[in-house]
């Protein structure tokens, strides 16, 4: 039903990654000749629709596309079994050479809990094999999450709330296996609400119904800007596997 949510309030687009897993991602900005492309890593807990605010604004201002991308198992995107760091990075490449970008010309960018992927892909992009031979122009981490213990954490914490503190302290000094079923507890009893929250909000008249009215008449989901047909709302139909935005273009490697 989230999913369902986003996706009227952001019409994604759907790229078949090599696995046969579906990554969902937005076109915004200056989607017409732009001078370059910054690929948008969402925060923690968040969407591709996070983009649509200043990031959006500010890229269609300085002649930029703007690829905001699902992680896997949020919003359009398909839940991917082995996630790591390095299998998003994967992802994230062949979002580029789906595209047809110039990595050269391609900035990445993560926001708070998006930052450490970003950092990760701007590492591991470019380093040849299956990730490609050629570089992204730079990364940009806005106020990124990062380790906040180790050498150089001294202070890191300082000045944030009392629940973020605690929740810093549990990842780093409680054993794994209770920070994830923390987590995933927490998810399984805010997802009821969230859901009430969005049904509510997307009736006739409130404030995201008018704010999804707004995207579809400035990012339309019928003229795909990458040449692919409009996609359909997949928030029902999970197990069936995603069209390519492309035809042809399955993206069984990333080959920048």
């Amino acid at each position: 039903m989230a999913a369902g949510s986003t996706q009227r309030l952001l019409p994604r687009r759907l790229l078949q990654l090599g696995d046969g897993r579906c990554l969902g991602y937005a076109l915004l900005g200056c989607t017409q000749d732009p001078v370059g492309t910054v690929i948008y890593a969402h925060g923690w807990p968040s969407s591709a629709l996070e983009a649509t605010g200043p990031a959006a604004t500010g890229a269609q201002r300085h002649r930029l596309q703007l690829v905001a991308y699902d992680r896997p198992g949020v919003g359009a995107s398909d839940h991917d079994p082995g996630f790591s760091f390095h299998s998003l990075a994967s992802d994230v490449a062949q979002l580029i050479s789906h595209l047809r970008l110039d990595p050269a010309r391609v900035v990445l960018m993560g926001t708070s809990g998006g930052g450490p992927y970003t950092a990760a892909c701007a590492s591991l992009i470019g380093t040849g094999g299956a990730l490609g031979s050629q570089r992204v122009a730079g990364a940009v981490l806005v106020a990124s999450m990062t380790h906040t213990s180790g050498p150089g954490t001294a202070g890191l914490l300082a000045g944030m709330a009392l629940s973020n503190r605690l929740g810093y302290y549990a990842l780093n000094y409680l054993p794994h296996s209770v920070t994830r079923t923390a987590v995933q507890a927490t998810a399984l009893a805010v997802r009821p609400v969230l859901q009430a929250v969005l049904a509510a909000d997307a009736a006739p008249g409130t404030a995201a119904s008018k704010l999804g009215q707004q995207l579809h008449q400035q990012h339309p989901a019928s003229s795909n800007s990458d040449g692919g047909p409009s996609k359909p709302d997949r928030s029902n139909q999970a197990t069936t596997p995603c069209t390519p935005s492309t035809a042809g273009d399955s993206a069984a490697a990333a080959t920048l």
